[in-house]
């Protein structure tokens, strides 16, 4: 299965859950959901055997967060952080441009206990998983 549709499917998989109210993880990922839904949509009928796709720019510095080809930086952060960020729920950022707003280096706990987060899931990009590690000394 291809990567792309290894996120879609784990992404609708927490989307689909239906167990109390929308925790942070639920809601980033109803994100990413809605975000991939309408860029498969624009692939025309469905059928075509390579279906639209979206490298998903940084909406700051337009660098793709999700290249074909290359590490990524495809990750998920507390919605406080995010908010004092002053990102929209919609918004894309890489890890610069998100660090940049914040004004501080991103840490291990800023991101949320996913597997998206996990270090070894995908293809990370180098700094991506030094923020997803905790320092240790």
């Amino acid at each position: 299965m291809p990567e792309e549709r290894q996120r879609a499917a784990a992404c609708d998989a927490v989307s689909n859950h239906r167990g109390g109210g929308d925790s942070p993880l639920q809601r980033s990922v109803h994100r990413l959901v809605r975000r991939i839904r309408t860029v498969e949509g624009r692939g025309g009928t469905g059928k075509s055997s390579h279906p639209a796709r979206e490298e998903f720019p940084c909406h700051d510095c337009a660098v793709p967060t999700a290249p074909l080809e290359g590490p990524d930086e495809w990750y998920t952060v507390h919605d406080a952080l995010w908010q004092h960020a002053g990102a929209r729920p919609d918004s894309i950022l890489c890890i610069g441009c998100l660090e940049s707003r914040l004004g501080r280096r991103l840490r291990h706990n800023d991101f949320l206990d996913a597997p998206l987060n996990d270090p070894v899931y995908g293809q990370h990009s180098e700094r991506l998983r030094h923020r997803l590690r905790p320092i240790t000394r």
